[in-house]
């Protein structure tokens, strides 16, 4: 019975383990995507691959493919107004992080930072910036990576910008992980109060 029970609670941690991966869906190698479906309102989704363009993302050093510069609409960026960029994943994943390119907090322009928005299965808006002005410079590329406070479970992602008119981004890449699935929680927590009680017992 002690040999089962360490066996169901081996088989569950690795289940919760497995379900729990992380994986990364690179939009700078469009021919990766799988599942993940992209399309746009307000112009062609496009991902400029001219060497000029792909130079910037090879430069951020964030270990992308760099075969684009990402996905956009109409000038291979989604631009301030009504543009909206829409990913879906293909089914729900907890989204952890999503990152960019192009954006730049114009330091230079007057201090107007651009920013890329989003929201998660038409949740709470996301707004990623460089920060305030400071004078500091901005990445290569314009890299950016937002990660969020707490992964949100989603399947469809819609990027939009609409807080600076000077605003325009491209997506890169975008951080996910499964979702645990309750039944493989659950066999866990049985198998664990089961291994508690037979050592208690042989205690």
């Amino acid at each position: 019975m002690f040999n089962y029970l360490k066996h169901t609670v081996a088989v569950a941690l690795t289940m919760a383990s497995a379900a729990v991966m992380a994986s990364h869906i690179d939009l700078t190698d469009p021919a990766s995507l799988g599942a993940v479906s992209v399309s746009a309102f307000g112009g062609n989704v496009t991902s400029n691959t001219s060497a000029s363009e792909r130079s910037g993302c090879v430069a951020a050093g964030a270990g992308l493919a760099c075969l684009g510069d990402g996905v956009g609409i109409g000038d291979d960026e989604v631009t301030f107004g009504r543009e909206v960029l829409t990913v879906d994943l293909g089914k729900a994943y907890r989204v952890n992080s999503v990152e960019f390119l192009d954006v730049f907090n114009n330091a230079n322009e007057g201090g107007k930072s651009e920013h890329a928005q989003f929201s998660i299965d038409g949740g709470s808006i996301f707004d990623a910036f460089r920060g305030a002005a400071d004078g500091s410079g901005d990445s290569i590329g314009g890299y950016l990576m937002f990660s969020l406070s707490q992964p949100v479970v989603g399947q469809t992602l819609r990027f939009f910008t609409t807080s600076n008119a000077r605003s325009d981004f491209s997506v890169a890449r975008i951080s996910v992980s499964e979702v645990p699935l309750p039944g493989t929680l659950g066999l866990l927590g049985l198998g664990l109060v089961g291994l508690g009680a037979v050592r208690k017992k042989h205690a």
